[in-house]
């Protein structure tokens, strides 16, 4: 589990820019402090044979040791980029200073509330210098995190669903580690349309919408 407490917002509330200028900012943010638990989850490691790694302790790992050929089971709430489009030189606004389009692919759109978690399962099977993941995911309903159809942050019924897929190849390059990763997504849900939010704005007074007048 990973409590957390926040406080704070991006300038205009995090709103207007596609790739804000940090990832720390969410689209929820708030004056006063607030607490939130972002992960909540249980991993099963099922050996499969090859040589034995030892694994350090970190953040949500105990240490302890793995064969190279495994498959890892993951189940509860927590990122997509946890196991997907990783980084080593990104992947964690809370050591780096790179905005959202930098931190992971600016065009994997995967799902997540405003602060970037949802429910969910995961698969990873590791063999050589391959490495196959496979996950079903909650899409929130609303950016505020109303997961289930009905609004609740606590019910999660995946009637909006996202599936993510990825490949991985480990190789040596120069006697310099690399990897090589083909990410891909599939989602389900019901989406706003900017010409139905222009009319709502107007019918009920909220602030004119901004609307552009160049090429954007």
């Amino acid at each position: 589990m990973d409590p957390e407490i926040d406080q704070g917002f991006g300038l205009a509330n995090a709103h207007g820019a596609a790739g804000f200028t940090t990832g720390e900012s969410y689209k929820l943010g708030s004056v006063w402090p607030y607490a939130r638990v972002q992960r909540y989850f249980v991993r099963q490691t099922i050996d499969l044979g090859g040589d034995a790694e030892k694994v350090d302790a970190d953040i949500n790992q105990f240490a302890g040791s793995q064969n190279a050929n495994r498959l890892v089971l993951t189940i509860g709430r927590f990122y997509i980029v946890d196991l997907f489009d990783t980084n080593k030189y990104a992947n964690n606004p809370k050591s780096d200073f790179l905005n959202w389009s930098l931190i992971n692919a600016g065009t994997f759109d995967y799902a997540g509330e405003g602060w970037g978690t949802t429910y969910g399962a995961a698969a990873e099977w590791y063999q050589g210098r391959w490495t196959l993941r496979g996950r079903i995911f909650d899409l929130s309903a609303t950016p505020a995190g109303g997961i289930s159809p009905a609004g609740s942050e606590l019910d999660s019924t995946f009637d909006q669903f996202q599936l993510v897929g990825e490949i991985e190849e480990r190789h040596q390059l120069w006697n310099q580690p690399g990897k090589l990763k083909i990410t891909g997504f599939v989602s389900r849900g019901r989406a706003g349309e900017f010409a139905d939010a222009i009319p709502l704005s107007e019918a009920t007074g909220q602030p004119e919408p901004v609307r552009s007048t160049g090429d954007d």
